[in-house]
C-alpha cells in the first residue's frame, strides 16, 4: 500500500489519541469524515494499524515476562514462528543478527510453556524478567487491580476492544446480546475506574521508521521512575518498562535512522542514572500484543 502523508499524519493522530472520533479526526487534518474513515479503513485493512482496548499484563492476577534468548542463527526464525502459536505469547521478536529472541508472555504463573525455551537445543542461553510496571503514554490512569468483580458482560466488552479499540458500541452490542447503552455506560466505567485503556499499533514503515531496537537498561536506584516518565514522554518511545533482574528496565525505540539509536542513547540516557545498557535491534517480528 502507498502511504501518503496525509496517512502519515492520521496515524500520528491515533497515535496520540486512538479512539478519537472521525469528526475530531477530520477536523485536525482538514478533510472530510469520509476521507478519513476511507483512509483509516485501508491502513487497518493493510495490517499497518491496529487501534487496541488493553489492560496492563499484570492485570487479574496475571503475570508476565520478558524472555531474552540466545539462539542459533540457523534455528532462530523457525523457533520464534513456534513461540509466536503460543496462546500465551504476547509478541515475539528476532534480532537483526539472527542471535537472540525477545519475547513476552503473560501467564497464571511461570508455566511450562516457559519451559519450551529452556529445553531447546538451539537455545544457548535464557534470561527472563519478571514484568512489575508498564509505562506508555495512554496507561498513565492504569491499574492491575479492578477493586470490583467483573461480571460477564465486561469481559465481552474487554475482549471485544481487544479485537478492535475503535469498534463502537453498537457493534459490540450485536456480537454480545446486550443492548448499546448499556454497553456505553460498562465500556465508561472500564475506562474511568483504570481497567481498560487503549493503544495504537503502528507498523515502523507506515511511519517511515527504520530504526526499531529494545534498549535493555540497568538504572540506579532513585532513578528508575524518573527515567520511565522521561521516557515514556517521547515520541520515539512505544514502550517502557521495569523489571526484574540485572537490567532492570526495557524499552521499545523507534527512529527514523537506524544510526538516531545512538543519538537518542546519547541523549536522553545521559545523566540520568543508566549504568549500563543493550541494543537489541529488531529484525523480525513474528508477533504482536494483540495478534
Amino acid at each position: 500500500m502507498h502511504i501518503t502523508p496525509l496517512d502519515r499524519r492520521l496515524l500520528l493522530l491515533l497515535d496520540r489519541n486512538p479512539t478519537a472520533p472521525a469528526t475530531e479526526l477530520a477536523t485536525e487534518l482538514g478533510v472530510g469524515e469520509r476521507t478519513v474513515t476511507r483512509r483509516y479503513a485501508q491502513l487497518r485493512d493493510a495490517g499497518l494499524v491496529r487501534i487496541l482496548g488493553r489492560t496492563l499484563p499484570s492485570f487479574d492476577n496475571q503475570v508476565a515476562w520478558l524472555v531474552r534468548a540466545e539462539i542459533n542463527p540457523l534455528n532462530a526464525h523457525a523457533f520464534a514462528r513456534k513461540l509466536a502459536e503460543l496462546p500465551r505469547s504476547r509478541w515475539v521478536r528476532v534480532s537483526n543478527d539472527g542471535t537472540e529472541i525477545n519475547c513476552g508472555f503473560v501467564t497464571s504463573e511461570k508455566d511450562n510453556e516457559l519451559q519450551l525455551l529452556l529445553r531447546s537445543t538451539s537455545v544457548h542461553r535464557v534470561r527472563t524478567h519478571e514484568l512489575l510496571r508498564v509505562f506508555t503514554h495512554n496507561n498513565q490512569g492504569a491499574t492491575a487491580s479492578a477493586g470490583r468483580a467483573l461480571d460477564a458482560i465486561d469481559q465481552e466488552i474487554l475482549a471485544a476492544l481487544g479485537r478492535d479499540g475503535r469498534a463502537d458500541s453498537t457493534r459490540i452490542a450485536r456480537q454480545t446480546g446486550v443492548n448499546s447503552s448499556t454497553i456505553s455506560r460498562r465500556k465508561q466505567r472500564l475506562i474511568k475506574d483504570g481497567i481498560l485503556y487503549f493503544e495504537a499499533e503502528i507498523e515502523p514503515e507506515a511511519l517511515a521508521l527504520a530504526g526499531d531496537a529494545l534498549l535493555w537498561l540497568r538504572v540506579q536506584p532513585g532513578h528508575l521512575i524518573e527515567l520511565a516518565n522521561h521516557l515514556r514522554s517521547l515520541p520515539e518511545c512505544r514502550f517502557v518498562a521495569a523489571c526484574t533482574g540485572v537490567h532492570n528496565m526495557v524499552v521499545n525505540v523507534r527512529t527514523v535512522e537506524v544510526a538516531d539509536i545512538i543519538d537518542f542513547v546519547d541523549v536522553q540516557l545521559a545523566n540520568r542514572g543508566v549504568m549500563e545498557y543493550e541494543i537489541f535491534r529488531v529484525g523480525a517480528t513474528y508477533k504482536r500484543a494483540g495478534r
